[in-house]
């Protein structure tokens, strides 16, 4: 996964400029997919209707894409799959669709691998908007490409960007740290809020609650949970992301399904997109 993760990190950096040409987003789609059944590797099998459909995008990120959702599936399931692309009736955008069923062994909270990471950022570097749903055991990933040419990831309109314009608030008494949290994620589109305490959280959110809040680990569990409880059982889906100082990330505790976690010494690569996913997540 090295070098999936060096992917991610360069793409949520928002420093990626995509290029633009026109692209048969059929053909590229078929030919990936004819390499993927020859492949005696995936076991699922891929059902396909794609239709003629060009598109103004770049070949590069565009092929990375289609990769990434193919890898994501097969990881997920062990049957069929099916994935379509469709061109608008006036030719002015393209979709892709990749729906399939989790296997027995894989559940709704394991969909955000690697992978997953790679197609968000590679889709919001192509100004394309990304939804996920989770109905049961059925999945289905969509994409939209731009009707007209890419945008980057630090121009691309909030209306193509799951993430763009969401409030975070971060918690965090050390200022180093709450400068660390501001450089690693200066390449979402997404407004920031920074306090030093809890009870400074909780006077924050007294006047509207954020989509998401990024706290220092170091000011313990029973301060973070003071926190959920006072903004209400409502809410109790807001993701809460963790930065521990440890080595590698823990896994998020049972009863906090909206929390994950993210180490310190990975910040700059886990965060971004650990994130961009509690954001853009459609469930």
């Amino acid at each position: 996964m090295g070098i999936v993760g060096q992917q991610i990190a360069r793409l949520a950096s928002g420093l990626v400029q995509p290029d633009s040409e026109q692209v048969l987003a059929c053909e590229m789609a078929q030919s990936i997919i004819d390499r993927r059944r020859a492949s005696a590797a995936d076991l699922a099998v891929i059902h396909t209707t794609i239709d003629r459909a060009p598109s103004q995008s770049d070949p590069s990120l565009l092929s990375m894409l289609i990769e990434a959702a193919l890898d994501w599936g097969f990881a997920h399931t062990t049957a069929d799959m099916t994935f379509q692309v469709i061109g608008s009736h006036h030719g002015q955008s393209v979709t892709f669709t990749l729906s399939f069923d989790l296997a027995a062994q894989a559940g709704r909270d394991t969909l955000d691998t690697m992978h997953w990471h790679l197609v968000f950022f590679a889709a919001q570097t192509l100004g394309a908007r990304v939804q996920r749903r989770v109905n049961g055991l059925n999945v289905i990933l969509s994409v939209t490409l731009p009707s007209t040419e890419p945008r980057s990831a630090l121009s691309a309109a909030a209306a193509d960007r799951p993430a763009a314009g969401c409030q975070v608030l971060v918690v965090a008494p050390e200022r180093d740290l709450r400068n660390k949290v501001r450089l690693a994620i200066r390449g979402l589109d997404v407004l920031v809020d920074y306090v030093s305490s809890v009870d400074a959280a909780v006077r924050y959110c007294e006047d509207g609650v954020p989509e998401a809040v990024v706290y220092d680990g170091a000011i313990g569990h029973g301060p973070a949970d003071d926190l959920r409880l006072s903004l209400g059982t409502s809410m109790r889906d807001l993701p809460f992301i963790e930065i521990t100082g440890l080595a590698a990330a823990l896994p998020a505790p049972a009863p906090r399904r909206a929390e994950s976690c993210v180490a310190l010494a990975r910040l700059q690569a886990d965060l971004p997109s650990a994130l961009a996913t509690q954001l853009a997540r459609a469930v």
